[in-house]
């Protein structure tokens, strides 16, 4: 019985911190994207000139 306790709660686990890097990934990578479109029209002012 303890064992599938306890392994029931390893793939809960293993879920939860697949979720949770997916998760972290995202607003990761949304960060990244409205930082990047932030620098953008800087970027493109500063090739053009």
């Amino acid at each position: 019985m303890e064992q599938v306790n306890y392994a029931g709660k390893v793939s809960l686990d293993k879920i939860f911190a697949k979720w949770y890097r997916n998760k972290w990934l995202l607003k990761k990578g949304e960060t990244l994207l409205s930082e990047t479109s932030n620098l953008y029209p800087i970027y493109l002012w500063a090739l053009a000139h």
